[in-house]
């Protein structure tokens, strides 16, 4: 079933030049880190990933990773856009409309959402900071 998600976070561009800029060669190195497939298993599965028609625009071993990150634990991880790799280093899915985040260093970041013909940001903000205390 679909529904809606809210996400805060941050992510980075990783830098591919140790795979000669080849996204290929990345996939593959994390595909290998975490599975638990066996080498004959492996190569098993990356003929099924070339293979398949189901692969879009993707290289065997971005589909093969893509296809099983899940199992990994890694769903969000990377984000092929346009051919450059983006990491995701912080994700929190949040359910309450609002998110208050202390940082520890006196400031907090903060999203929230409400309808402003019932109560006002400060409100909110108030409401936030009894959570976390």
């Amino acid at each position: 079933m679909s529904e809606f998600e809210k996400h805060i976070g941050k992510f980075k561009k990783v830098d591919l030049s140790k795979y000669d800029n080849n996204t290929e060669k990345f996939f593959e190195e994390q595909y290998r880190k975490f599975t638990k497939l066996s080498e004959e298993d492996i190569k098993d599965a990356y003929f099924q990933s070339k293979t398949s028609i189901f692969r879009r625009n993707m290289g065997p071993w971005e589909y093969l990773f893509f296809d099983t990150c899940h199992e990994f634990g890694m769903d969000n991880k990377f984000y092929d856009i346009k051919g450059n790799i983006y990491e995701t280093i912080e994700d929190i899915e949040v359910e309450d409309i609002s998110f208050l985040k202390d940082n520890n260093d006196g400031t907090y970041d903060y999203v929230i959402e409400f309808y402003n013909g019932c109560t006002w940001l400060g409100e909110c903000i108030e409401h936030e900071l009894k959570k976390l205390k």
